[in-house]
Order: structure tokens, then C-alpha cells, then sequence
């Protein structure tokens, strides 16, 4: 039994240290690479995903114009319509008005003969009820057509599509 070895004959040949290291390197260089094309990947995808909600946006947008744009026309031809059903409605208020205002004028005429006969007195309560009946009547004719107009005027509204 010998004495001790230098500390320089020690380390075996070839050094485990240096192959170690070595090893190490290009596990870390492999790994750094996987790691690279794993990002590369990732980045890919958000490239694609904010372009997917770019062009999604730019649709969104294109309906909800159209959709302003049909809600626009849709006020304007309804408003034309009241329009139009107003004007009727008036001008059928005055023609049943000036109508009555005859039919009454007519009535204080036979009114007023009648009151010159001897019977006069029991015949004007019944032209008094009579145009009270006429004037009911009227009132009832007015009724009846803005109900009509009301409902034959009425205009429906598409549903919005919008576009997927």
C-alpha cells in the first residue's frame, strides 16, 4: 500500500465534469428550442385569434348599421303614415261637421215652423230627439272609421338579421 496519489492524478480520464457540462449544454440548447417553436406556436395563434375578432368586429358593426339604417326608414315610413291617417281623420271630422251643422240648421228651421203651428209643442221634442239620434249617429261614424283607419293603415316591421 502505497502512498497517496497526487491530487492531480485524482480525476479519471476522460473528466466526467467536462462531458457532464458538455450534456448539459445541448439538453438545455434542445429544450431552449422545443421552447422557441411552443412560443412560435402560441403567437401564431393569437395572431389568428385577433384576427378572427377584428373581422368579427368589422360584421357586428356592418349589421348594426343596417340595422340603424332599416330602424331609420321604418320611423320615417310610420311617421309618413300617421300622417296621412291624420289628415284623413281631420278631414273626415270636418266633413261630418259641416254635414251636422246643415242637417242642424235644417232641423231649427222645421223647428221653428213647427212651433208656428197649433201641435207644435209635441212635435219638437220629437225632432229634438231626432237630432239628438242624428248627432249620436255621427258621433258613432267618426268612431267607427278612425277605429277602421287605424287598423287597415298598420304597417308591419321586418325583423333585423344579422348576419353571422
Amino acid at each position: 500500500m502505497g502512498e497517496p496519489q497526487a491530487q492531480a492524478d485524482w480525476k479519471p480520464s476522460p473528466d466526467p465534469t467536462v462531458l457532464t457540462t458538455v450534456q448539459i449544454d445541448e439538453k438545455i440548447e434542445a429544450l431552449r428550442k422545443l421552447m422557441d417553436e411552443r412560443f412560435s406556436g402560441i403567437q401564431v395563434q393569437f395572431r389568428e385569434r385577433d384576427t378572427r375578432v377584428t373581422e368579427n368586429a368589422i360584421l357586428i358593426k356592418s349589421a348594426l348599421d343596417a340595422a340603424l339604417q332599416a330602424a331609420k326608414e321604418s320611423v320615417s315610413v310610420s311617421g309618413t303614415a300617421t300622417t296621412k291617417l291624420l289628415d284623413a281623420i281631420a278631414l273626415t271630422v270636418t266633413t261630418l261637421g259641416n254635414s251636422l251643422s246643415s242637417t242642424i240648421n235644417d232641423l231649427k228651421d222645421r223647428v221653428g215652423a213647427i212651433e208656428g203651428r197649433s201641435g207644435g209643442m209635441s212635435s219638437l221634442y220629437g225632432w229634438i230627439i231626432a237630432a239628438v239620434g242624428l248627432v249620436f249617429s255621427g258621433i258613432g261614424i267618426v268612431i267607427a272609421l278612425v277605429v277602421y283607419l287605424s287598423h287597415s293603415n298598420a304597417t308591419a316591421v321586418a325583423p333585423i338579421v344579422i348576419p353571422k
